[in-house]
């Protein structure tokens, strides 16, 4: 697939922004205010305190996810399509990043047929934004300007990507997620690096989704 692409969704419909605010009591991009960590890093960067409330919202986050993986990702990446069953919350505070180092998925266990989503929560500048290369092995980052009402989908199994530390003022926050079409799907013991939940079907992903393909 190419590096990366945009898809275009509905905030009001699908307002996602709004319902993490109001879960954590904070507006997003001004969580540093209340949260300092050292920089994140591998064993930490799914591991603070923020991160645990972040992962105790409430099942109205989840239904809208649902949704929102049926009536927009489905239709664009293709159909009978496994989805992420539980999304990853990420936070980069300033000064910080918020995964640990450059990286390819696939070094974690997953499948090189998965296809990542990344959704910012609040606006994203360069020093926050996520860092992709263009080609596999050719290490030129760049930084992809995304900003809410937009999904990042980009092929993070098999290209290098990570952050940079972030220069800004503000917090941004967001969520990811991962989808594979189910005939490129195989079965595997190996866990997430995380929750330790084996990259199955009932596991790490949801059962499959029939959606006919738009684009």
């Amino acid at each position: 697939m190419l590096d990366h692409v945009l898809i275009d969704y509905d905030l009001e419909r699908f307002p996602f922004p709004s319902v993490v605010a109001a879960h954590v009591g904070s507006p997003l991009d001004r969580l540093h205010e209340h949260h300092s960590y050292d920089r994140l890093a591998r064993g930490t960067e799914q591991h603070t305190p923020l991160h645990a409330h972040l992962y105790a919202i409430g099942p109205s986050f989840h239904e809208l996810y649902r949704s929102f993986v049926e009536d927009v990702v489905a239709p664009a990446i293709g159909d009978d399509l496994l989805f992420q069953r539980i999304p990853n919350f990420r936070f980069q505070l300033p000064g910080n990043v918020a995964v640990r180092g450059f990286h390819r998925d696939r070094d974690d266990g997953h499948q090189e047929a998965e296809i990542n989503c990344w959704v910012p929560l609040t606006r994203v500048e360069e020093s926050s934004a996520v860092w992709i290369e263009s080609v596999e092995g050719k290490g030129d980052h760049r930084p992809v300007l995304v900003q809410p009402g937009d999904m990042l989908v980009f092929d993070g199994a098999n290209l290098e990507h990570g952050n940079v530390v972030h220069d800004g003022g503000s917090t941004r926050v967001s969520f990811d997620f991962r989808v594979v079409r189910r005939s490129l799907f195989e079965t595997s013991d190996r866990r997430s690096m995380y929750r330790s939940v084996r990259f199955d079907i009932g596991e790490y992903f949801s059962p499959s989704l029939v959606r006919s393909a738009t684009v």
